[in-house]
């Protein structure tokens, strides 16, 4: 089985909304867009905002449709895109419990 492999943009601004006419344009977003591939599943581009109000995943056949949907969304280029590594799993919590007592 061949390892995920991921993509990855962080920070990227991009305007929320799309004005209309007259109104005024929404804030830009601080973006992280990824491209995840996985040999069963195709492949997955999620976007989430860095300070975490949302998250969006899309499920693309390959790389170069997810690659082209973000780039029709976000204006991303070809050469924009960084290879990364897989975010580790989370750590798991502290043992809050005091260690047991050693016997002699």
């Amino acid at each position: 089985m061949n390892p995920p492999i991921l993509k990855r943009i962080a920070n990227r601004r991009v305007n929320a909304d799309l004005a209309a006419e007259g109104e005024t344009p929404a804030p830009p977003l601080s973006l992280d867009v990824e491209i995840v591939s996985n040999a069963c599943e195709g492949v997955l581009l999620q976007y989430r905002a860095t300070d975490g109000s949302f998250h969006r995943s899309l499920y693309h056949r390959s790389v170069v449709e997810a690659e082209r949907a973000a780039r029709a969304e976000f204006g991303i280029g070809h050469d924009e895109w960084q290879a990364g590594d897989l975010p580790s799993a989370p750590a798991r919590p502290a043992n809050d419990r005091p260690p047991l007592p050693r016997r002699s």
